[in-house]
């Protein structure tokens, strides 16, 4: 009994050793990896703030810039809040270098519709029950011109069971331009 006694001590004494040296091998990890955490949150820091200063810098010289010449048109009253195309590509390219890498939509880079009437079909590989619907656009205060023309106003939501039927009518709706740039319509 008191072999069995020692031989138990001696496997506990030998258990605790190595769960004593596991935990400090975890615990060494663990301090690597907060000073790793620690140097990659200060070198993110410091990319950040060198390119908010490249930005600033990049800010200044287009806001330096002389304005632009205006064309002069005299069939037509003066168009205020309108950029010229040479500054409108101007600033494209130095937002579109700026966000390289970001899955960003800018103004006028969206999927349009050509002219006054368009057609959207979703096909789902199941059958659901609609009970909204939500459409968004641009918002005015995002918009370069301040004007959001290109905003869908009347539309119809149809409803097919097979890509062969004509459709059900589900409801039409109308999208208030002055509203919220994301909104959602109950179908009846």
């Amino acid at each position: 009994m008191d072999f069995m006694k020692a031989k138990l001590e001696a496997a506990d004494s030998d258990i605790r050793r190595y769960l004593e040296q596991e935990i400090s091998g975890l615990g060494r990890q663990i301090a690597g990896y907060q000073t790793e955490s620690h140097s990659a949150a200060a070198s993110l820091s410091l990319k950040i703030e060198t390119l908010e200063k490249q930005n600033a810098k990049e800010l200044s010289s287009i806001q330096a810039m002389p304005a632009p010449t205006p064309c002069p048109e005299t069939s037509m009253a003066p168009i205020y809040n309108q950029l010229t195309p040479e500054l409108q590509q101007a600033m494209e390219r130095w937002f579109t270098d700026r966000i390289k890498g970001y899955p960003v939509l800018l103004p006028g880079k969206c999927w349009a519709f050509h002219g006054v009437q368009g057609t959207l079909v979703i096909s789902l590989s199941h059958p659901i029950s609609i009970t909204h619907v939500t459409l968004d656009h641009l918002p005015r205060y995002n918009s370069p011109t301040g004007h959001i023309n290109s905003a869908p106003k009347d539309f119809e939501v149809y409803g097919l069971k097979n890509d062969t039927e004509e459709g059900t009518l589900l409801g039409t709706f109308t999208y208030d331009e002055n509203g919220e740039s994301t909104q959602t319509f109950k179908l009846p």
